[in-house]
């Protein structure tokens, strides 16, 4: 839950109207959780210092579950981006050399081994597509 609640509030968060509408929900949601909770508390709690220290706990808590919320979000986010940075590194490596080969090919004098040798490499490039992608 806690997952899926910071991939909304990162894909909210990915505009800057996204952003300034999060500040700003924030920032209402805490003025009213601070008006719920003083009133509350001055009904309850008939010692002033008291209630200023639960008020402002409870401020604090409310603010600590939404930042960590949204730092476990971006460093869902980051994970996610350096797995792909991984995937296309792969692709990199084993289309580049599929491709040299069919680039060596090219160069050979009989015929019929040039076409050997790209079938070879043509498969080679889509075995690595189908496996780094298999979605698609």
């Amino acid at each position: 839950m806690l997952d899926r609640i910071g991939n909304f509030l990162v894909e909210v968060t990915d505009s800057r109207r996204g952003r300034i509408l999060f500040v700003l929900a924030s920032a209402f949601l805490a003025g009213l959780l601070e008006y719920v909770v003083h009133f509350t508390i001055s009904y309850y709690v008939k010692s002033p210092s008291l209630a200023l220290v639960i008020d402002s706990v409870s401020i604090a808590l409310l603010i600590a579950a939404v930042a960590g919320v949204e730092v476990e979000a971006v460093h869902h986010r980051r994970r996610k981006v350096i797995d792909d940075m991984r995937v296309v590194r792969e692709l990199n490596h084993h289309v580049r050399n599929a491709l040299q080969v069919i680039q060596y090919a090219s160069r050979l004098p009989e015929q019929r081994q040039q076409v050997v040798i790209i079938d070879e490499s043509v498969a080679r490039i889509d075995a690595t597509l189908k496996e780094l992608f298999p979605q698609m």
